[in-house]
């Protein structure tokens, strides 16, 4: 694992402070969570289809792991982020073997497979997903925020070399890749992939460490950004709890 080193680790705890209390703001807990197991149940008690690359039951075989638990003011999820974390590893190659799935890539031959990205994906590799809003809380600008906060305490806490996801073609190079910060897409898969039983055009989305934290600090987050299903009243006694929850938490990020 490199290193956070003292500048970054400035730019983290600000990014990860600051975020935290812009959620808590606004009437949303985040937790950061190491059950994939409890992230897969959350997905199929909302009907949503669940990526093979974070199931236990398809054993993928990332060596570290965390995602974010998004609550609203009843303890509902409302939205997740996850992040996978390959300890020295070829992303490229963890495509290519299907791997990167556990045992849904092993179920077929990957068709239309990339050369290669013209970069080296390798070292400490963070693949990002399970990005999810529950459809009551679209549009309330929770995407962004929840996702850039996954890739900022994975960084903090497990020293991620780069950041990798996967796009369908139809959303990379479009404002959705812009959003969430990818400065790099290259198409990977095209044809049948045993991983989704069905033919796919993918691309691989990244940015390196660097680009990562130059991201963080170019988001300024601001206070419309997250706005809240519910409204809350806050008396000093309710301010008082909402801080100290917000300094346990951020301790524990």
């Amino acid at each position: 694992m490199a290193r956070v080193a003292r500048h970054e680790e400035e730019i983290l705890k600000t990014y990860i402070r600051d975020a935290v209390l812009l959620f808590w703001c606004h009437g949303y807990r985040v937790a950061v969570e190491s059950d994939f197991g409890k992230l897969a149940r959350c997905f199929r008690a909302a009907d949503q289809y669940f990526y093979a690359a974070f199931d236990p039951a398809m054993r993928p075989p990332f060596d570290d792991g965390l995602w974010l638990n998004v609550t609203d003011a009843s303890g509902a999820t409302v939205a997740t982020s996850a992040e996978a974390v390959y300890r020295e590893a070829d992303f490229a190659e963890l495509v290519a073997s299907g791997r990167l799935w556990g045992d849904a890539g092993a179920r077929g031959r990957t068709e239309g497979l990339w050369n290669g990205p013209s970069v080296p994906l390798v070292g400490d590799v963070g693949h990002g997903g399970a990005m999810w809003v529950r459809p009551d809380y679209r549009g309330r600008g929770l995407a962004g925020p929840v996702e850039s906060l996954s890739r900022a305490v994975a960084l903090w806490r497990m020293g991620i070399d780069c950041h990798v996801g996967l796009m369908y073609g139809k959303d990379a190079g479009s404002g959705l890749q812009a959003a969430y910060g990818y400065t790099h897409a290259e198409k990977c898969i095209d044809g049948y992939c045993p991983a989704f039983g069905k033919a796919v055009e993918l691309h691989a989305v990244w940015m390196s460490r660097t680009e990562l934290l130059q991201d963080l600090l170019g988001r300024g987050l601001k206070p419309d950004e997250i706005r809240s299903a519910v409204s809350i009243e806050r008396d000093a006694e309710h301010v008082g709890g909402d801080r100290q929850h917000f300094e346990q938490l951020s301790v524990a990020v």
